[in-house]
């Protein structure tokens, strides 16, 4: 009868033991996804990858540090497995040199998921490698320098300084992508704002693309700023 009882209680201590390992497991937080170049229709490898986390207080919410990170491999995989040490609200994003990258127009998520803890595949980033665009801009007339040209791809300002002026700026561009350009002059006060909109039409794929650009901000549209 005793040796039935320390049996039972053995069998009791090896199923606490299995559901303590069972919780643990239940308390990690496990992803997994892929990162892909949409344009070259290629895997992006080394790409970095990572969960931070936020903290709610006094009303509003802000960054406060990075709890797992790694990079893809040469597949474009990557795989976190980790146990989040509070009940802040996880985000998990991919990070890459400003410019490199935009998310992808059939990408739903701006670069981040929401997660909680539990398991979670499939959990892509959809990428379009961006080239560099050599601007020849030819400007002519320009009542209030400087000109601003905005690429509309990472919101990067080149700026043309002078009234009548030739060089060339370098922007960025998404290959055989429709997108566009702003130029704007405007005074100091506002009360002359001109601003333009230039369509760059698909091209194939190269690191360098290049454009001429003739700009007299007085023949560009009246705008509202």
């Amino acid at each position: 009868m005793k040796k039935r009882k320390i049996l039972v209680l053995l069998s009791m201590i090896i199923l606490l033991l299995i559901n303590c390992k069972k919780d643990d497991s239940a308390e990690r937080v496990i992803v997994s996804g892929k990162a892909f170049d949409e344009i070259l229709q290629k895997p992006v490898k080394n790409l970095s990858v990572y969960v931070y986390d936020n903290v709610c207080e006094n009303f509003a919410c802000h960054f406060n540090s990075v709890v797992d990170s790694t990079r893809t491999d040469d597949n474009g995989y990557y795989h976190l497995n980790f146990k989040p040490k509070n009940l802040n609200s996880l985000h998990l994003v991919c990070n890459f040199p400003k410019g490199m990258y935009v998310r992808a127009r059939n990408q739903n998520t701006d670069f981040e998921y929401q997660l909680s803890k539990g398991n979670y595949t499939g959990k892509d980033f959809i990428l379009d490698k961006t080239s560099v665009l050599k601007a020849r801009v030819i400007l002519t007339n320009n009542p209030f320098p400087p000109l601003k040209v905005f690429d509309n791809i990472d919101g990067h300002i080149e700026q043309v300084y002078g009234t009548n002026k030739d060089t060339t700026v370098l922007l960025r561009t998404v290959c055989n992508v429709y997108h566009s350009i702003d130029l704007i002059a405007s005074s100091p006060d506002v009360t002359y704002y001109r601003r333009r909109t230039d369509n760059i039409p698909p091209s194939t794929y190269a690191d360098t693309i290049y454009l001429t650009i003739q700009a007299d901000p007085n023949t560009f549209p009246i705008k509202k700023y």
